[in-house]
C-alpha cells in the first residue's frame, strides 16, 4: 500500500480537526435536529428551516474558501463535493418553498460543475499538487458523497426524531475524524470504509423495521446495503485503482 500511497503522514491535530468537522456537524446532526423541532419541518415548508439551509451553505462555502487559502490540507478536501450537495439541497427548498414551476433537479450537477471549475483557478491548484503525493485526499474528497447520503433522511419512515436517525450522521463524522487522525494510508481507507458500511447499516434500519416480514426486511436490506455499499465503495476505491493502473503503465514503459 505505501508504494501505491506515498503517505505524506499529515496527522491532523485534534483542535484543526474538531474544528473543521463543526461545518458538516451543522449541515448534518444539527439540521436533522431542528427538522424535526415544531415549526421546522421542511415539508411545512419553513422559513426556519430555509434560513438555516443558507446559513448552513455559508458555512460549507466559506470553509472551502479557506480551504483555498491554507492551501488545502486534509480537512478541506470534503468541502468540494459537499459543497455542491448542500446548494443543491438549497436550491431544490427554495423552489419548494416558494412554489415556482422549476426543475431544480439538476441544479446539483450545475454545482458540481462550478465546483470542479472553481478548482481549476490558480489558486486552487493544490488540490491537484496534494493529491499526486497521498491519493487517500481524493478518497477523502470522495467521502463528501457519503456524508450527503447519511445526512439524509426519509421522513415518512421515520415520522419522529430518534437515535436511530441520528447514528448514519454520526458514524459519518466519526469515521471523518478517524480519517484525520490516522497517519496510515491503509487505515485511512479502512476507516472510510468501516465508516460509510456502519452507516448504512444504520440508515437502512427505518426499512427494516417497515417490512411486513421479517425475512423480506432481512434480504431488502441486504439487497440495499449491498447496492449502496458496492457504488459507494467503488467512487472511494476510485484514486486507488486509478493511481495502480498509472503505476502499472510506468512500470511497463520502463526500460528493463
Amino acid at each position: 500500500m505505501n508504494t501505491i500511497f506515498p503517505s505524506t503522514s499529515d496527522q491532523t491535530r485534534w483542535p484543526t480537526a474538531l474544528l473543521s468537522l463543526l461545518p458538516f456537524f451543522v449541515a448534518g446532526p444539527l439540521r436533522i435536529i431542528l427538522s424535526y423541532q415544531p415549526g421546522w419541518k421542511p415539508g411545512q415548508f419553513s422559513q426556519y428551516y430555509l434560513f438555516f439551509l443558507i446559513l448552513s451553505s455559508l458555512v460549507i462555502f466559506g470553509g472551502l474558501i479557506l480551504g483555498v487559502v491554507k492551501k488545502f490540507p486534509r480537512w478541506a478536501y470534503p468541502y468540494t463535493i459537499y459543497l455542491a450537495f448542500s446548494l443543491y439541497l438549497l436550491v431544490m427548498y427554495v423552489v419548494y418553498f416558494f412554489h415556482w414551476n422549476i426543475n431544480g433537479q439538476y441544479s446539483l450537477f450545475v454545482f458540481l460543475a462550478a465546483t470542479l471549475l472553481v478548482l481549476r483557478l490558480p489558486g486552487s491548484r493544490s488540490f491537484y499538487s496534494h493529491i499526486g503525493q497521498d491519493w487517500t485526499l481524493l478518497s477523502y474528497s470522495l467521502y463528501g458523497i457519503v456524508l450527503y447520503i447519511l445526512f439524509s433522511v426519509d421522513y415518512d419512515e421515520t415520522p419522529r426524531l430518534n437515535l436511530v436517525v441520528l447514528m448514519p450522521s454520526l458514524v459519518a463524522l466519526g469515521s471523518a475524524l478517524a480519517h484525520l487522525r490516522l497517519r496510515s494510508a491503509f487505515m485511512r481507507l479502512v476507516a472510510l470504509l468501516v465508516g460509510t458500511y456502519t452507516g448504512l447499516f444504520f440508515y437502512m434500519i427505518p426499512v427494516f423495521q417497515g417490512m411486513a416480514s421479517t425475512l423480506i426486511g432481512v434480504i431488502i436490506v441486504l439487497l440495499l446495503l449491498m447496492a449502496y455499499g458496492v457504488v459507494l465503495t467503488a467512487f472511494l476505491l476510485s484514486p486507488l485503482l486509478v493511481r495502480g493502473v498509472i503505476h502499472f503503465l510506468r512500470a511497463r514503459q520502463t526500460p528493463q
